[in-house]
């Protein structure tokens, strides 16, 4: 247990890290056409520190299931921040004032996306049915893992752009703008050397009546496919959802707790040559005294004084119990005397 509580720990780093490695290569592909396109990302990692905060006072445990939670959190959280983003990048365009942005992000994504976290809740929540403790715990993870995410996503994310924004109007050449130059001026814009307004930095790719990039032409193409074609796409995904349900009943499942486990462990390979050794006895050892009186006090003193000294002297010997325990218990004691 103590290996795989190490493991568990060991895992966690790496999950985390290749999940955050995997979103960095994904925002550098196809967030470039905002400012600061890698801040979703801390954000959301904020949201999963205060993840580990509440799960610690809310007392959920990390089990192997549990754990796995953590790059799925990745993966919802941060759409989140994304969503709120792009909004408040969009709406700095329009009007070149960040404030105003700021509150018009508030006012209109944060209810949307609170709408798709309530519907992903409902997922989750569903999990709670589950008989199997992990698996309920796996649903509390994720659920207290998304409310954090948003929180991150709405207060933190948003302040920091707007942040970055007002110290991008006062250093317009400073290391927070990333200078292009657009086709619109708002209101409110400042003009800096080269007449450069903050409102040109902040025209991108995606400034009103720009040409769209290869994502946005490929996806308006599958739009217009799904609508022309949506009875057939909807009789498809039925049958496909049909046929999933019946492929599930095939699904082999897994009990054995040592199959979660890495199989090159050494502590595992040990616990599996101790099974080969003793077959049937899992992992303790019967040790059987044929005897005239099994009740006879001395006896059961000897068995007594023998299990202290196996226990005390032999490390890899952790408990013993024998019918010296139940004489004990019946008289009420706990020390040799209460033998007789």
């Amino acid at each position: 247990m103590l290996d795989i509580h190490n493991e568990m720990g060991q895992s966690m780093g790496l999950l985390l890290g290749i999940a955050a490695l995997l979103m960095v290569v994904v925002l550098f592909l196809v967030f470039r056409h905002v400012r600061w396109g890698l801040l979703p990302l801390p954000i959301v990692l904020l949201g999963i520190i205060f993840t580990f905060g509440f799960t610690g006072y809310a007392d959920v445990p990390m089990t192997m299931v549990s754990m796995s939670a953590f790059p799925v959190l990745i993966g919802i959280g941060i759409d989140y921040a994304i969503q709120f983003h792009n909004r408040m990048e969009e709406e700095i365009k329009i009007n070149g004032d960040p404030a105003q942005a700021l509150i018009q992000t508030v006012k209109h994504t944060g209810p949307a996306v609170l709408i798709a976290l309530m519907m992903t809740s409902l997922g989750f929540v569903s999990l709670f049915t589950s008989v199997v403790p992990m698996i309920q715990d796996f649903g509390k993870l994720l659920l207290i893992g998304i409310i954090m995410c948003y929180f991150a996503s709405l207060f933190f994310g948003l302040a920091t752009l707007y942040s970055f924004d007002w110290l991008a109007q006062k250093n317009p050449y400073g290391l927070f703008t990333r200078i292009k130059k657009g086709k619109r001026k708002g209101k409110g814009s400042k003009t800096g050397p080269g007449n450069l307004s903050v409102s040109d930095e902040l025209s991108g790719p995606d400034t009103v009546g720009h040409e769209s990039g290869a994502i946005e032409k490929a996806l308006n193409k599958l739009t217009g496919v799904t609508l022309k074609h949506s009875k057939i796409i909807l009789v498809v995904a039925l049958l496909t959802c049909c046929a999933g349900l019946y492929a599930d009943q095939t699904i082999p499942i897994k009990t054995d707790t040592n199959s979660f486990i890495p199989q090159d462990m050494p502590s595992l390979i040990d616990f599996k040559h101790m099974q080969s050794v003793l077959p049937g006895q899992g992992d303790h050892l019967n040790v059987i005294l044929r005897v005239d009186d099994n009740s006879d006090p001395e006896l059961l003193e000897w068995i007594d004084e023998f299990s202290l000294h196996e226990v005390a002297n032999r490390g890899h010997i952790n408990s013993v119990s024998s019918i010296v325990d139940l004489v004990k218990e019946r008289n009420g004691g706990g020390n040799s005397r209460d033998l007789r």
